[in-house]
């Protein structure tokens, strides 16, 4: 089974994320429809019960992975299908050649009532901005760099556009379609997730950031008590489990008690991570306030090492 306890209240917030939250980056100069500006029409109510929680479970099994894109995904495939009723014609549909996978379909779909096939690629991302000069409006993509270091807003975002947006127009990806009698299809890119800005530092968001983009701030554990004064932030912070990184998180404060820490503990937590630990990922933290038993995220940001600007930079190179 999968290291990801699922409660209802988590998949509620968590399917309405997917459903509502804005997209990263606005880019108006693609063809209409191909990249969105956000993920449905409309927004939608949702009335989750266990059904979906032991459903969406099961799928999660079925991939066999805990990773967040693989959670990010199953939820999509089920907000759509079991949710809203649309017709899911292919899910992670590999495209082959003599050379070798060339890619995959995330999603193939139809909406109610219609002929017309959609083809979605999913991406939910989250990216730290590095420190630039002042005389800077907008930072460019490859300022915007993954925690672990291994993936960049500009890497990301010409994938997405130039290769597996357009996969469809491939001369095996289009065969492929055909025989599947999955044509005509429309591609669509979906990019969702937080971009987290320097504390102390100048940083603009990115070249064609969505303006309703969300946004958390990342520090050093040095910083931290400097932080929490500047935000004015209460002493009640909890450390993000990965699958809880999409929803601003609540939780019922008694569930949830041993798990809060306090600005103190909190900085002897990350001191210990970051110094104990052979690979120390930066720790994603919500803070939060309780009112009527119910803790509620009010800001997120990340924990980095502190030589982590000094890799960020060298990734860039």
């Amino acid at each position: 089974m999968l290291n990801m306890p699922l409660s209802i209240s988590q998949l509620k917030r968590d399917l309405h994320w997917i459903a509502n939250s804005p997209v990263i980056l606005d880019i108006t100069n693609l063809p209409e429809g191909y990249w969105l500006t956000r993920p449905l029409p409309k927004k939608i109510k949702l009335v989750v019960s266990n059904y979906d929680l032991k459903q969406v479970t099961e799928r999660l099994t079925v991939r066999k992975s805990h990773l967040l894109g693989i959670y990010y995904e199953v939820l999509w495939h089920y907000l759509l299908a079991e949710k809203l009723g649309y017709k899911l014609r292919a899910t992670n549909l590999q495209v082959k050649s003599d050379k070798g996978t060339l890619g995959e379909f995330d999603l193939i779909y139809q909406t109610k009532n219609s002929n017309q096939f959609f083809h979605r690629e999913l991406a939910v991302k989250y990216y730290l901005g590095l420190p630039c000069e002042p005389k800077l409006e907008q930072t460019p993509w490859s300022y915007w760099v993954g925690p672990g270091l291994r993936d960049r807003l500009d890497l990301k975002a010409n994938k997405l556009v130039n290769k597996q947006g357009r996969l469809s127009q491939s001369t095996a990806g289009h065969e492929l379609l055909k025989q599947q009698h999955l044509l005509p299809v429309t591609a669509e890119i979906l990019l969702q997730g937080y971009l987290f800005y320097p504390f102390g530092s100048y940083c603009p968001p990115p070249q064609h950031a969505n303006i309703n983009h969300l946004m958390g701030y990342w520090l050093t554990p040095q910083q931290l008590t400097e932080f929490i004064e500047y935000k004015q932030l209460s002493a009640s912070f909890i450390v993000l489990a990965k699958h809880e990184w999409l929803s601003a998180f609540n939780s019922s404060t008694n569930i949830i008690q041993h798990r809060l820490l306090s600005s103190a503990a909190l900085s002897q937590y990350a001191t210990q991570h970051f110094t104990n630990s052979p690979y120390p990922y930066p720790l994603l933290i919500a803070s939060g306030t309780s009112h009527n038993e119910i803790w509620q995220e009010n800001v997120r940001f990340f924990l980095v090492s502190d030589n982590w600007l000094v890799k960020a930079r060298s990734s860039r190179r």
